[in-house]
């Protein structure tokens, strides 16, 4: 379900984006809405159960990246100046990577060209199970 309210409040965003655009919401009201959804996923974030403290510090990050996404942009409405856009967009690109980063880092075996049986080698070194 944490999956759905954050898709559906950027799908929100998405939308009133596009409704803006046509000209029907008043300029820059779809940043309300993005503000939201950052909001949203930071929050979920913060709440979201985890299993180990690889988990925890990368949920951290996410929730640091959203905090300062969020007050970008919320800086950016408030004086409607581009430094504080380009500040939000940067941080929003930011967290993008860091998504891309962590699925490498927790689902290595998704990665093209893996090694598994390398991997698994690796894995029974440090004496851990390897659940693949």
């Amino acid at each position: 379900i944490h999956h759905l309210i954050i898709y559906g409040t950027y799908s929100l965003f998405g939308v009133a984006n596009l409704i803006e655009t046509r000209g029907f919401l008043t300029s820059g009201s779809s940043a309300i809405f993005l503000l939201v959804a950052v909001v949203v996923e930071g929050v979920l974030f913060a709440g979201h159960p985890v299993n180990t403290v690889l988990e925890n510090r990368l949920h951290l990050f996410v929730v640091a990246a959203c905090f300062a996404t969020s007050m970008f942009l919320a800086a950016a409405m408030c004086t409607k100046t581009r430094s504080w856009a380009r500040a939000a967009m940067f941080a929003m690109c930011y967290k993008g990577s860091m998504f891309l980063a962590i699925g490498f880092a927790v689902y290595p075996s998704q990665v093209p060209g893996f090694d598994k049986e390398g991997w698994q080698d690796y894995m029974t070194y440090l004496g851990k199970d390897t659940h693949e």
